[in-house]
């Protein structure tokens, strides 16, 4: 039966009515109708629609190891159409890499429309930082070289080097000077950063090449003389 341009008909012993607004009221006349005809109207009726509970649905965030999201990794509830946002927040040394689930791509906060039960996952991937390279300048002073060889070089960030002075002739390692001290001939050292080193050398007391020289004068004629015999006539 029409009401005010709504259908109603009668389930059971209810009259249900189709097409109604929320928060409305309507007045409206009940009468039967049957193949002789229409009987007698009711009194009017005063029928006030309400408004029901919405429609909701549950979303569950969860992430991976490597950081968390805000809303923080839960199961919430949202009313059907709400637009939720969810962020990705990485850890130290981490990034975030895609979302998984319900929600797909790399867009970080996402935004989604609630319309049924929901789960979507934060994946994260951990950086790999390359070690840094550190300088290591090697000289000598007169007197000596070094193995290496003085010179630049570079090294990986926590490389174990190993230098060595070496005297030249006549000459004896002093020590060192720059970023290391000491006066072991031979070190080790860490490279946590850039350094500079300077093996010392000084003469051997007494010592020069012309002494040296003549050393090797006097031994050779030693040698004459010993390689001679004398002879005395007796008379």
């Amino acid at each position: 039966m029409p009401i005010d341009g709504l259908f109603a008909e009668v389930v059971g012993t209810f009259l249900q009515i189709s097409g109604l607004e929320p928060n409305t009221a309507y007045i409206c006349e009940v009468s039967a109708v049957n193949a002789v005809g229409e009987g007698l109207k009711s009194d009017p009726l005063s029928i006030t629609t309400l408004v029901g509970p919405p429609l909701q649905f549950f979303l569950t965030i969860s992430a991976t190891p490597g950081g968390t999201t805000d809303p923080a990794p839960s199961t919430y509830t949202f009313d059907a159409g709400t637009v939720a946002v969810v962020a990705a927040i990485p850890a130290a040394g981490w990034a975030f890499d895609h979302w998984e689930g319900d929600v797909s791509g790399t867009e970080n906060p996402v935004s989604f429309l609630i319309t049924a039960d929901m789960l979507i996952t934060a994946v994260f991937s951990e950086v790999i930082v390359p070690p840094e390279e550190f300088a290591l300048t090697i000289s000598a002073l007169e007197g000596g070289i070094t193995d290496p060889a003085p010179g630049p070089y570079t090294y990986l960030e926590g490389t174990l080097v190993t230098v060595t002075a070496i005297p030249s002739s006549g000459w004896k390692f002093d020590h060192w000077e720059g970023d290391v001290t000491g006066s072991n001939p031979e070190i080790t050292v860490d490279m946590l950063q850039n350094l500079s080193i300077v093996a010392v050398f000084s003469e051997k007391a007494g010592w020069s090449p012309w002494v040296a020289g003549g050393l090797a004068l006097l031994g050779l004629v030693g040698v004459v003389l010993v390689g001679r015999k004398s002879k005395i006539k007796r008379r």
